[in-house]
This record gives structure tokens, sequence and C-alpha cells, in this order.
């Protein structure tokens, strides 16, 4: 069977099930492209899967989702017995991370927070509860003014 005839009842199939499935589906396509049209389910080497998958530069997310797409489509060409399986690389790829999170000493948020003026410090320390600082008091509703709240059953 033909790549592009797979991918376009893959997707079909996927957007049945109610799924929305845009993202997978370019990615799809695109491999599609990168394999050729007229390719066949049997003919498609591990080399051009594998170029498919690293792109230019670094791995990247994007590496990840065409990899777990091409995972999700080689089950389905399996599955309806199309093929016994895609070349898939074995070695999943590696996750890159980029974001250091920071966390801010009690002199810098100090410094922060003297640069905010009083108005608007006040309305932030109503509303959040910063690290450090007391938990702010819980409130209890007088008798008389429970009954306008539901009432668990």
């Amino acid at each position: 069977m033909k790549l592009r005839d797979t991918v376009n009842e893959y997707i079909a199939y996927k957007r049945g099930l109610g799924m929305r499935f845009n993202t997978d589906a370019r990615s799809l396509l695109a491999f599609c492209r990168t394999m050729g049209t007229a390719t066949s389910l049997q003919r498609i080497p591990e080399s051009k899967i594998e170029s498919f998958l690293s792109g230019t530069g670094s791995p990247t997310l994007a590496r990840n989702r065409k990899h777990y797409t091409l995972l999700g489509f080689n089950r389905f060409v399996v599955g309806r017995g199309y093929s016994t399986s895609l070349s898939l690389p074995t070695i999943p790829p590696t996750k890159t991370r980029t974001f250091v999170p920071y966390v801010l000493s009690r002199e810098e948020l100090r410094r922060l927070l003297q640069a905010i003026p009083q108005a608007s410090r006040q309305s932030i320390a109503s509303t959040v509860h910063l690290a450090g600082s007391p938990a702010p008091p819980i409130r209890c509703w007088p008798p008389d003014q429970r009954s306008h709240f539901p009432q668990p059953s």
C-alpha cells in the first residue's frame, strides 16, 4: 500500500475518533513529502526516517513529537496488517530542557516589593500569598448568612 493513502486513512481514523489531530496530521503529511508521494510502506529506509526526525540542528521537542506521531502511525499500520513495521529508530529521542527556574531570595523579594507603589502593593498582598508570609485568615460566615450558600447533599 502507498504511504500517502495510509497516512490519509490514519488521519481520517483519528479525526473519526473525535480528535482534532491537526499538528500530527501536518507532521505525517510532511513525512509523506519527505519520503515521496509514490513510496510504498515496505520501501521506507531507516536512514530517511532518521533524517526526517532529526531535521536540522540539535534535537528539539518537535523531534520528540514527530517520533511519537510516527510510533502511533506504526501501530496503526501494523494493526491493520499493511506492513510488518516501519523502520523507526529504537532509541527514543532525549528531551532537552532549556528552562532553569530562579527562586528569589528574601532580600530580592523585599527590594522588588519596595519598588512597587504602596497602593499596588496592598492589592497584591491581599490577593497573593507570598512565600514566607503567614497564611491568610480563614473566613467563617455568621450562621444567619450560611443559608445563602448551597449546602452539600
